[in-house]
């Protein structure tokens, strides 16, 4: 019996040979020209799966299992597939997705597993697209494209990603950008904020600890108490959600120091919305004060699940590194802050704390922390100027982005000196227009190619 592999091998080489020429039936009718588009695309999409098959001879076998649907090209990589290509892959969330993304995965540079997310060479793509552009994608996963913002949003959530950024000017010279670690994409009612760090060493060696610890403002009243909620609350102006403040003193019996909800259940939580989507790494809790030993109701949280929203509709649980819904260890008694950093930083602008044990009551005080004020000041320019921006297209009255592309503008006078999608000029200008990129000595580039990618920070090449 002939194989599969044998048949496509087979049908690639007699089309290959017979050069895309034009072809008659048998009544001498010529082949039309949406016939020999269709019978193009067969042919590319038959003979890119055989050159796609570029597993290791070690992990050779008949066929490929990929039931479970790689959610990246370190998945695939992984599997055994060794060779830079096009391949699908299957991102969510959510949970396990059936629905396929076609990418570029390049598989050698620094070990390989990267997922491409945007690629510019040769200006045979125009980028100058619209919002809806830009949300579901454009171009060819073989040369020019951007892969779409609701992709690059689903596949940035699933894990905690690097972002490694590969530019060549005109005069030839290349640059590989640092290391930029938490990388990831707000979704579209976030206007895809962007969030970057970079450390200038392996990101695999960086923990977020020190970054994204800020307090946000519950203790110290910036976090209006408008913006604090309950499920439920006692029924008694003294342990009311405004008193749910990190450090909030109490004053038995005139006031408790803490939020006390109105019953015991696990469907009880305290939600505190912020102005903005923003990055999130943890949160500090501590029980009800005991009022200098006044207070005779010893109430706090033992353990907590943590839910963030960007609409206040659709909610996620903070997970731990291997996707499950993280359950907190919370306080061991009333008045010791506890602090909990999450695996993997969250964009949010809602965030309910969701009591699942607790000691006598549900009640508890807290602070969020998140990345803002002097965390902004450490790594390179490219950070300061983009992280926390809204992508804007040409059609979204930014004027930035009508004259230098769909990107993530810091709205100064002269937009970014960093702008991947723009113009492509086939030239040397050092202007705003372009695919311009400024070094750490502030000089401007216009860039000839440009291949943005991504990988998770817990991936390890096999030969590490």
């Amino acid at each position: 019996m002939i194989t599969t592999g044998l048949i496509l091998l087979l049908f690639c080489s007699i089309y290959a040979t017979t050069g895309h020429e034009e072809t008659s039936n048998q009544s001498g009718v010529e082949v039309t020209d949406g016939l020999l588009t269709t019978a193009e695309k067969l042919f590319d999409l038959i003979c890119s799966c055989h050159e796609n098959d570029n597993r290791d001879s070690s992990s050779q076998s008949s066929t490929v299992n990929l039931s479970s649907n790689p959610s990246d090209c370190s998945d695939i990589k992984e599997l055994g597939f060794t060779k830079s290509g096009r391949y699908n892959i299957f991102p969510s969330s959510f949970g396990v997705s059936d629905v396929p993304v076609e990418v570029w995965c390049d598989m050698d540079t620094l070990g390989g597993g990267w997922t491409v997310i945007q690629r510019r060479e040769d200006g045979s793509v125009d980028f100058n697209g619209t919002w809806a552009d830009y949300k579901t994608g454009f171009g060819y996963a073989g040369s020019e494209f951007w892969l779409g913002n609701d992709n690059i949003h689903t596949i940035t959530n699933q894990k905690l990603y690097e972002l490694q950024i590969e530019l060549e000017l005109w005069n030839g010279s290349q640059i590989m950008t640092p290391d930029y670690h938490h990388f990831r994409l707000g979704d579209q009612s976030s206007k895809y904020i962007l969030f970057i760090e970079s450390s200038g060493q392996s990101p695999t060696s960086h923990t977020h600890l020190d970054v994204c610890n800020s307090k946000l403002g519950m203790e110290d009243g910036r976090i209006k108490d408008s913006q604090i909620t309950a499920s439920s609350t006692w029924p008694s102006q003294s342990v009311q959600v405004a008193n749910a403040r990190l450090n909030r003193p109490g004053n038995w019996p005139i006031y408790a120091g803490s939020w006390c909800a109105a019953t015991n259940n696990i469907n009880q939580w305290i939600q505190v919305s912020l102005n903005d989507s923003q990055m999130l790494g943890g949160i500090i809790t501590q029980g009800r004060s005991s009022s200098m030993g006044r207070d005779p109701y010893n109430q706090y949280i033992t353990k907590y699940k943590v839910q963030y929203s960007n609409d206040g509709t659709h909610w996620k649980f903070v997970t731990d590194d291997n996707g499950q819904d993280e359950e907190f260890i919370g306080n061991y008694d009333r008045d010791t802050p506890v602090t909990n950093m999450f695996d993997s930083p969250i964009l949010a602008r809602f965030v309910r704390i969701r009591p699942t044990e607790w000691n006598s009551h549900i009640s508890m005080r807290l602070e969020l922390l998140g990345c803002q004020g002097d965390d902004r000041l450490y790594g390179d320019p490219l950070r300061n100027q983009l992280s926390y921006q809204h992508f804007s297209t040409m059609d979204t009255s930014d004027g930035c982005a009508t004259t230098g592309g769909a990107w993530w503008y810091n709205g100064r006078p002269t937009c970014s000196q960093y702008g991947l999608n723009g113009e492509y000029l086939k030239g040397s200008e050092t202007t705003n227009r372009g695919i311009t990129w400024q070094d750490s000595n502030g000089d401007q580039y216009q860039l000839k190619s440009t291949e943005m990618k991504i990988r998770p920070v817990s991936y390890k090449p096999a030969n590490e």
